[in-house]
């Protein structure tokens, strides 16, 4: 009996993003509005996750220049921009006092 070897190969292709700028989320800690800054002018997703993963916020569109979080219970999210087809653009962690 002899057993055959399988050879496994494995192509990993990582993609340039197409967007190259970068936002920034201010002040934070936030009490009331948070602001951005995001030099793209394409719809987006934005999103802020509560520390739990929950959606505390989301709109599509051209991002908003100031965001009201005056709502959101004190704490820790995790405030996040993706394109339509899903690539996360920018990360930021955001505390709400």
């Amino acid at each position: 009996m002899t057993l055959g070897a399988t050879a496994l190969c494995t192509t990993v292709v990582i993609e340039e993003n197409e967007v190259t700028s970068s936002a920034n989320v201010y002040p934070n800690p936030a009490k009331k509005f948070i602001s951005t800054t995001f030099k793209i002018n394409i719809n987006v997703y934005t999103t802020i996750y509560s520390a739990d993963g929950k959606v505390a916020y989301k709109s599509m569109g051209i991002i908003k220049p100031q965001i009201d979080i005056s709502k959101l219970p004190a704490g820790l999210y995790l405030f996040e921009i993706k394109s339509r087809d899903g690539n996360i653009l920018q990360q930021n962690k955001l505390i709400k006092d």
